[in-house]
């Protein structure tokens, strides 16, 4: 080998290990993102049906990694035809699978239309109008699904028509050495043809048929306005005209008799010597077919799809042949009489006998009178159905039961320990759950079907016999999942069991063959059988078991190398190895439950009897997850952002929640109360004549899973009596030792744990609940004004007689009913609050006007403060500022801008103070909670000490307790938290941001405020002697808390400081004073010195001096006051700014 070829090589191993690398990485990545989604479960006494396995196995046997020219490597001429029909089948078993899917996905988007015309008929109007155009809209948006639908039906014409004509072709060829038994192709054509006729009954009967004309016509009318060329061109505008008119043909109820009229130019292309020849085969077909059928009876009838495969294909064989025998017709009609409520898909009933009379009216004229009233035998099939639904139930419970315990039985031992009669027995235990399945899915699919169709009411015993049957359903599937890695081990060994038991009869026919002479047939069947061999032990895939099948009937055209009876055993066998191969699909399949989506009136019936009735608690959870699977069908296939996904969810979980929750919640109420209040019942209650009632099992199910979300009845139960416990010990706090029994009751019997509600006894002083102060601390703070000194707040004004007011006694009696942990929530809410003021506070300073007067002070002060003038701030700029603000205009009640912002800092100054109160209440609780205590550290030895004294575990246990009680008391009690220096912490980033540079002028802005509030005080305090007392106020401290904390977050209290303004306005109002006195010492001298000429001119004079000293008087007065404000203010200044500093 050159180097060449050599590096070639080695590049495509490495491309195919990067490959393998590559995919193994995705497969690693989906693990972990599996297990960090997946929930953490309890681990119940019962197994979970709502749980899913974390890893999901897979050991389906349909992967198939070579080509089919690979598989079929012969030289014979018999290769071709197996290459052609094996292409031909495998296709159609691709396009039945798309077909199918496509089906489910349209049956829920039509069911989408009639969710949003409900809507549209409770309404009118506007809102009709609506949901009109939201109809519309969804079709609109369907449009490329239903090209999808048109394109997979065109293809399945052409599949269909190659089908036949290869069939055809192959019959009427020359070559006797050419023989072939259509058997499998013919089962690969009915699955296209039944399909069709799935497409057919569903878009016939379907809401977009309904509303298809309207949809054009408003298509057509958007189409003539001006401006829809601006969204599309002229061509692509015609191009979705004519694709909708193409669409005509889909609502048509026309599309299997379209297949039936594309068959019709095949007949001449075959021939009548093929069409006889075909026309053989089709009969054989139909006799095998109906020799299945005629051994399943009414009741434990499964094979539904079968039997309208064989009516689909009659029709087509009537039709394209012509030549249809009168026995197997009859036969035919008579198992359609005999089998009623056939489910095609979804809620998709159908009747054979429309069906026959429509398409070959010819084929059924003759036996008119098998073909009886369909309504009268749903009927008959109803009532007989629900005669023996009960006992049939009750035979599917103990054979599901018995089943289970074989399984378990089965698989309990290791893999690769069974023998083969043990792989034997495995094989059809798995089988036998497959066909209880089966037969319990045919029979709820069929019973309430029909109950709907023919709108008939269920009964109750009808009604619980189906839920069981589901329950049963589930049941089977979970069996399925719990020993899901076990089957996955066990299962190749058993499809190798089954390979070799095919290889053993193929070896037979070799054999035979091997005996006779050896002529061109014989070679070819050699051959078809070398490839059959081939294929058999290899994987058992689908492609492989499909290549097998026509290889054998590629030698068996009239059981000349097979026996009837051994021909019958190969079916079986490849029966069941199709089976086992693809077996999770197949139990999916079976166990689906998406059909009760369109029947939701089962579960709120049934769910109205679980608590009523006592049911057994632990198997509704698997009619909830029945439901469940319809929300996760609709998640698969894109549809959970539809409308009816989200109506599915909330219309389970309110069934759940007002039949379950609600009733279990009141019964266990109403059980606690009676038993709380057993001494006032008159009559004594017997347990052995009325028993007794036990919610455990009830309560303590498993947590069940709707929409993605645990439903644990537990916690709402639990919920439930911690709301009502807290809530009516609130309203009647005499009522709480009732209550507590209640907890304590429910804690010992139903093993229940609502939380404690922690309330005091009965408190008479408690003033206005922390919460709700807190809640509305935006109204508080405006409406109560702080006192610093005593720590209360008092209402400004009131409509009642007496003002509220709010001390730390108060505040310490609401912390004792919520708890200290309402502290933090309380700091939380005045964080956002303060965050809203300092919003207002800025946008005051950003203001033009204010900031131009602010740099004109900053200004002014630079110049004094460089030319050492002083004052530094004259009291005369902080008047003139005030006066220019007020000529900025006034407020709705006459407030200048200056008194709304002086009220901000208030506002803010009232909000610090009510956390120092809440501090202060805590600290006063928790020492009134340690009255009794005779040490109060956290060095204690009570648990030591009862374990040196062998104290027993419980004493030592509350010895403990009694310890971890006692240290959280001295935590909180000494809890050193500063919550106004977490406070300007959390204040300090923005107040300081570079960008807010607007706010670094803010001190020059003091000296004008406290002016403002100076004057506002003496204003408020001059009504308290006054009739009009509305407003009159004794104190408002919160003005200089606000004013330290805002200085503080601003690093301004030193540039305050600089100023040095009080001592400005105590030298002003010093310098005024002794002007006064100067001014009374000059009247004085004058009285004693002058001289008067009359007594006239001495009188004026006298009562002039007299009103001017009256006059310096109030002025003097006034001068007092405002000096005693100041003195006031400034006090309050320096002690809160002891608090942040």
């Amino acid at each position: 080998m050159d180097q060449t070829a050599i590096i070639s090589s080695a590049e495509e191993q490495l491309k195919s290990f990067g490959t393998f690398l590559d995919h193994h990485d995705k497969k690693l990545n989906r693990l972990m993102q599996t297990a960090t989604a997946f929930p953490s479960l309890w681990s119940p006494k019962t197994p979970n049906p709502s749980t899913t396995s974390l890893v999901n196995v897979n050991y389906s046997a349909n992967q198939e990694q070579l080509e089919l020219l690979r598989i079929l490597e012969s030289d014979r001429l018999l290769n071709k035809t197996l290459l052609t029909f094996a292409h031909l089948c495998g296709e159609a078993d691709g396009l039945v699978h798309k077909a199918q899917q496509m089906q489910t996905k349209f049956l829920y988007i039509d069911e989408n239309l009639c969710v949003l015309l409900a809507d549209k008929d409770g309404s009118g109007g506007a809102d009709a109008n609506k949901k009109t155009n939201e109809i519309l809209l969804q079709m609109s948006e369907s449009v490329q699904f239903l090209c999808n639908i048109q394109f997979l039906l065109q293809r399945c014409i052409v599949l269909g028509n190659n089908m036949l004509h290869q069939c055809g072709a192959y019959c009427a060829s020359d070559d006797k050495n050419l023989e072939f038994r259509f058997e499998d192709v013919f089962d690969c054509l009915a699955d296209v043809l039944l399909e069709f006729l799935i497409f057919n009954e569903i878009l016939a009967g379907s809401n977009f048929c309904r509303f298809w004309q309207a949809y054009k016509k408003t298509v057509d009318a958007i189409a003539h306005k001006r401006n829809c060329l601006e969204y599309c061109t002229e061509s692509e505008l015609n191009g979705l005209k004519s694709c909708l008119e193409e669409f005509n043909h889909l609502f048509s109820a026309t599309l299997f008799q379209s297949f039936l009229d594309s068959t019709f130019a095949l007949k001449d292309k075959i021939g009548p010597k093929g069409i006889g020849q075909l026309t053989n085969q089709c009969n054989e077909y139909m006799k095998h077919c109906l020799a299945m059928l005629t051994k399943y009876d009414a009741n434990g009838f499964t094979e539904h799809r079968l039997l309208v495969r064989l009516n689909v294909f009659c029709v087509v064989f009537h039709d394209f042949c012509g030549q249809v025998e009168t026995k197997y017709v009859k036969h035919l009609l008579e198992l359609n009489q005999k089998h009623q409520g056939i489910v095609l898909i979804g809620n998709i009933l159908w009747q054979p006998s429309p069906f026959l009379r429509r398409h070959a009216t010819t084929l059924v004229k003759p036996h008119e009178r098998l073909l009886q009233d369909d309504k009268r035998l749903r009927q008959y099939y109803l009532q007989t159905r629900a005669q023996s639904l009960p006992h049939d139930c009750r035979t599917h419970c103990s054979q599901v039961l018995l089943w289970t315990l074989n399984v378990r039985k089965a698989l309990s031992t290791g893999p690769f320990d069974l023998t083969v009669q043990q792989f034997k027995e495995l094989s059809a235990l798995l089988l036998l759950g497959l066909r209880f399945a089966a037969q319990i899915n045919c029979t709820v699919k069929g019973l309430v079907n029909t109950h709907v169709q023919l709108q008939s009411p269920m009964t109750r015993p009808t009604l619980q016999s189906v839920c069981k049957l589901i329950e049963l359903l589930k049941c089977i599937q979970q069996v399925f999942q719990q020993y899901e890695d076990i089957i996955a081990k066990v299962m190749q060994c058993v499809l190798q069991y089954l390979q070799y038991k095919v290889l053993h009869l193929l070896n037979l026919c070799k054999k035979r063959i091997a005996a006779a002479k050896m002529h061109n047939r014989n070679v070819d069947a050699l051959a078809a059988l070398r490839i059959a061999e081939k294929c058999m032990t290899g994987p058992p895939t689908k492609l492989r078991t499909l290549i097998t099948k026509l290889a054998v009937n590629a030698t068996n055209l009239n059981n000349r190398t097979l026996p009837q009876d051994q021909c019958e055993r190969f079916q079986l066998l490849m029966a069941r190895i199709l089976t086992l191969a693809d077996f999770q699909a197949n139990v999916a399949k079976i166990c689906d439950t998406s059909f009760i989506y369109w029947h939701q009136l089962v579960l709120s019936a049934y769910l109205k009897q679980v608590v009523e009735r006592k049911l057994d608690f632990n198997s509704f959870q698997y009619i909830l997850r029945a439901f469940n699977e319809c929300g996760k069908t609709l998640q698969c296939m894109g549809l959970g952002e539809f409308k009816i996904s989200k109506n599915l969810a909330r219309t389970t979980y309110d069934n759940l929640r007002s039949e379950i929750v609600s009733k279990l919640c009141a019964q266990i109420e109403t059980f606690l109360r009676l038993e709380v209040h057993t001494n006032l019942q008159l009559d004594k209650m017997s347990p052995f004549e009325q028993g007794i009632d036990d919610y455990r099992d009830l309560i303590n199910v498993c947590p069940m899973e709707l929409n993605g979300n645990y439903v644990i009845l537990k916690d709402h139960v639990e919920n439930y009596l911690s709301a009502m416990f807290y809530n009516l010990t609130t309203i009647s706090l005499h009522d709480w030792k009732t209550y507590e029994e209640m907890r304590h009751l429910a804690n010992t019997r139903i093993m229940l744990k609502p939380v404690e509600d922690y309330l005091p006894n009965q408190t008479l002083e408690q003033g206005i609940d922390i919460l709700e102060i807190m809640r509305k601390i935006h109204i508080f703070v405006s409406k109560y004004v702080y006192n610093m000194n005593s720590q209360i707040f008092v209402e400004q004004k009131s409509g009642n007689k007496h003002l509220d007011s709010i001390g730390i006694r108060h505040v310490a009696n609401s912390l004792r009913t919520h708890g200290t942990g309402v502290i933090n929530t309380t700091v939380n809410f005045t964080y956002q609050f303060l965050r809203q003021k300092f919003y207002t506070f800025s946008q005051f300073l950003y203001d033009e006007q204010i900031k131009s007067r602010l740099m004109k002070e900053l200004r002014a002060f630079t110049e004094h403060k460089q030319s050492n003038n002083y004052p530094l701030y004259a009291y005369e700029r902080a008047d003139a500022f005030n006066k220019d603000i007020r000529k900025l205009g006034l407020a709705n009640d006459g407030q200048t801008y200056m008194d709304l912002f002086r009220k901000v800092i208030t506002h803010v100054g009232n909000a610090m103070g009510y956390i120092r109160l809440v501090r202060s209440g805590s600290i006063h609780a928790n020492y009134s909670a340690s009255l009794y205590l005779p040490k109060f550290d956290e060095n204690l030895q009570f648990v030591t000490a009862s374990r040196e004294q062998e104290f027993a575990d419980v004493t030592v246990a509350a010895a403990q307790n009694f310890e971890v009680n006692i240290t959280n008391l001295v935590n909180s009690f000494s809890d050193s938290t500063d919550y106004f220096k977490l406070l300007v912490a959390a204040f300090q980033p923005f107040f300081r941001n570079p960008h807010n540079l607007h706010l670094k002028n803010f001190f020059l802005i003091v000296p004008a405020l406290t002016l403002n509030y100076v004057e506002y005080m003496l204003s408020v305090k001059e009504k308290i002697n006054k009739k009009d007392r509305q407003h009159a106020l004794l104190f408002d401290d919160g003005f200089a808390i606000g004013l330290a904390y805002i200085l503080k977050l601003l690093s301004q209290m030193d540039n305050f400081y600089a100023l040095h303004w009080f001592t400005t306005v105590r030298e002003r109002f010093n310098a005024e004073r002794r002007k006064i006195q100067e001014m009374l010492q000059d009247i004085k001298k004058s009285a004693n010195g002058g001289k008067s000429n009359s007594k006239a001119s001495k009188a004026i004079q006298n009562n002039e001096t007299e009103k001017l000293q009256q006059t310096l008087a109030l002025t003097e007065r006034r001068i007092n006051a405002h000096q005693m404000e100041f003195n006031l203010l400034y006090c309050n200044l320096c002690s809160a700014k002891i608090f942040f500093q």
